[in-house]
């Protein structure tokens, strides 16, 4: 009976599923992707980034980065996609823009193949369109603990954007953690 009970959860979630997909036409009220979404397009593409970063001594070390950015999921998330060389190994990370219209916020997701930990942020854009700001609270492997951090996006024009990360300090204020300054790449 319960074998029985599970194909029919089964089956129901799957039949409402292939109805929720299935018309793939959008009604007029809905406009996926948004405006806030388009706001991103500007990130499209592969670019060239500096980096700078603190390392567990306290000091800071530069290094590079490619990155490739596009759209998926019909405009709704911008993935990024970063290689770079971290100390002789292979760093990757997979990063996930897009807009929440429910909470009415633009959201940051980061993950890495270096550790198993997910950083989740949201935020707004100025007015202006040139400064996109996040916070929110990720595991940090060092100290194994939550930890509250800021990430501020700065778009200075097509061609040039800087992602700064801002950890916040045990006894108060904020430190930056990470520099990223983008550079779109030549074709």
């Amino acid at each position: 009976m319960t074998n029985l009970r599970g194909w029919c959860a089964a089956f129901s979630f799957l039949t409402l599923a292939t109805l929720a997909i299935g018309d793939d036409k959008q009604s007029d009220d809905k406009k996926f992707p948004t405006d806030q979404h388009k706001r991103l397009d500007a990130l499209v593409g592969e670019w060239d980034v500096a980096v700078n970063h603190k390392t567990p001594d306290g000091k800071y070390s530069d290094g590079k980065a490619d990155c490739k950015a596009k759209w998926e999921l019909n405009g709704n998330a911008l993935v990024q996609k970063y290689e770079s060389d971290m100390n002789g190994r292979k760093f990757e990370v997979v990063q996930v823009l897009g807009y929440d219209p429910g909470k009415m916020k633009f959201f940051e997701c980061f993950f890495q193949n270096m550790g198993p930990a997910m950083h989740h942020n949201e935020g707004t854009m100025s007015t202006d369109g040139k400064t996109l700001t996040f916070t929110g609270e990720h595991f940090d492997d060092m100290t194994k603990a939550m930890r509250k951090m800021r990430t501020v996006w700065t778009f200075e024009d097509k061609n040039h954007f800087t992602i700064e990360w801002f950890m916040a300090k045990p006894d108060r204020g904020e430190e930056r953690g990470v520099t990223l300054k983008h550079t779109r790449k030549k074709d």
